[in-house]
C-alpha cells in the first residue's frame, strides 16, 4: 500500500521546451499569403493636383492624390508626389480599371486592362505620364 502511495506522489517528468525565436538579421520579406494575391501600383507624378484610382473587379486598390501639401497656414503649397501602394486581394480574373484625373491640365484618363490574379502571385502596375504630349503608358506584369 505504501508503494502505491509513493507512486502517486511522484510527479511525471515534464518535456523540456526550447525557444523557437531567432534574434538579429533582417526581417523576412513580406510575401502574400497563400490564399491571396498582391498588386502594387506605382505612378511617378510630376503634377501638383489630381489623383489616381485603381479598381480590380469591384475592389478599390488605390485612391491616392498625386501631390502632397507642405508648409503651414499661408505658406502651404503643393508638390508632386510619387505614388506606390501595395494591397492584397482575393484571387480572381477581373478587369483592372485605372482612372487618372488632373484638373489643371483638363485630363480625365480611363483605361481598362485584363488581369488574372492567381493565389500567391504578385503583380506590379506601373503608370507613367508624359506631360509634353499628355499621354499615359500602362504596364502590368
Amino acid at each position: 500500500m505504501r508503494q502505491q502511495q509513493a507512486q502517486r506522489a511522484t510527479p511525471a517528468p515534464q518535456p523540456r521546451l526550447t525557444p523557437t525565436t531567432t534574434r538579429g538579421g533582417t526581417p523576412p520579406r513580406a510575401q502574400p499569403a497563400a490564399g491571396t494575391a498582391q498588386i502594387t501600383t506605382s505612378f511617378n507624378s510630376s503634377v501638383t493636383d489630381g489623383y489616381i484610382m485603381v479598381r480590380v473587379g469591384g475592389d478599390v486598390i488605390a485612391h491616392e492624390n498625386l501631390y502632397q501639401e507642405t508648409g503651414r497656414f499661408l505658406l502651404k503649397r503643393r508638390v508632386p508626389r510619387n505614388v506606390n501602394v501595395s494591397r492584397e486581394i482575393t484571387p480572381k480574373s477581373a478587369d483592372v480599371d485605372i482612372w487618372v484625373i488632373i484638373p489643371s491640365m483638363n485630363i480625365q484618363e480611363h483605361r481598362t486592362l485584363r488581369g488574372n490574379f492567381l493565389p500567391g502571385s504578385s503583380h506590379h502596375l506601373v503608370v507613367s505620364f508624359d506631360p509634353q504630349n499628355k499621354t499615359f503608358n500602362y504596364r502590368m506584369n
